[in-house]
């Protein structure tokens, strides 16, 4: 955990894909929602703090897969759950 940070960013990738930045998070936030994903479908996460001085190291990546649901695909979501390593999605 970041002692110093202005804020972190969260990156995901689509299965084997490349990472993108997806959330720009305050400082000393310990949760995220990730909206809009896919059914069916496995996501990585990982999670780094920024501050005047640059970035820091990246977090361990954080691997999850979307249930089905046929009922409204655009509402699938997972949160990330931000603490002391390791991260963990729910």
């Amino acid at each position: 955990v970041a002692t110093n940070e202005t804020d972190y960013r969260v990156e995901m990738k689509v299965g084997t894909g490349p990472y993108s930045e997806v959330l720009t998070l305050e400082p000393d936030a310990t949760r995220a929602e990730i909206t809009g994903l896919a059914p069916l479908t496995g996501y990585t996460f990982r999670v780094r703090a920024s501050n005047a001085g640059g970035f820091s190291a990246y977090s361990g990546e954080a691997p999850a897969s979307t249930p089905a649901n046929s009922s409204s695909p655009s509402r699938s979501s997972m949160a990330l759950i931000c603490g002391p390593p390791p991260w963990t999605t729910t």
